[in-house]
């Protein structure tokens, strides 16, 4: 067995040697940052950066292409949706309960992909920032939710530092620098 591990790993490309980072973009990211305008966020991730993790893996394998690569449509009025914080930070998210998400990600582990968290739970990150706003009280966003095919690229466990937010205002947006020390720099 473990010659076979060395074997795959030896198969791993160079630039994914550190890990690797699978995501699908949100292709109608717009309509989600006017749902969130509507009912009280005000700041969020450009809708460009909407996207949900298939796979964050810390141990190199070789993603090898598959049924799953192609655009994906989550339909509108999905009751199997969620507003919620990540774990016990200020992160807030749209939970998603869905099958071809989970056998997408099923699949990335049988090629040997690594996950360091409890469970999958397939979710859109919609901001990093604490908004002040109960979310229990907030319908999660019901539209139809078009998804791009996986994209791979390498693991980057540093990905905050250069995450940016924007204010939103009504329903457009203007730019916003997220800085970690929890402020928003506007770069208009």
């Amino acid at each position: 067995m473990f010659s076979s591990v060395t074997k795959l790993v030896s198969k791993v490309p160079p630039e994914l040697s550190s890990g690797v980072y699978i995501s699908r973009k949100v292709l109608n990211g717009s309509a989600l940052l006017e749902w969130m305008a509507s009912v009280g966020f005000n700041m969020s991730l450009p809708s460009d950066e909407l996207h949900i993790t298939t796979c964050y893996s810390t141990t190199p394998f070789v993603p090898t292409p598959s049924e799953f690569e192609k655009t994906l449509s989550i339909p509108a009025n999905n009751e199997e949706r969620l507003l919620k914080k990540l774990g016990e930070s200020q992160v807030t998210v749209l939970a998603l309960n869905n099958e071809d998400l989970l056998n997408e990600w099923s699949y990335y582990r049988s090629l040997g992909a690594s996950w360091n968290f409890l469970h999958y739970n397939p979710h859109i990150t919609l901001t990093y920032l604490e908004q002040g706003l109960n979310l229990e009280n907030i319908e999660p966003y019901r539209g139809a939710i078009l998804l791009a095919p996986p994209v791979v690229t390498p693991l980057d466990p540093d990905f905050k530092e250069s995450v940016e937010e924007q204010v939103l205002y009504g329903f457009q947006s203007i730019g916003a620098t997220f800085n970690f020390s929890h402020r928003a720099t506007p770069t208009m």
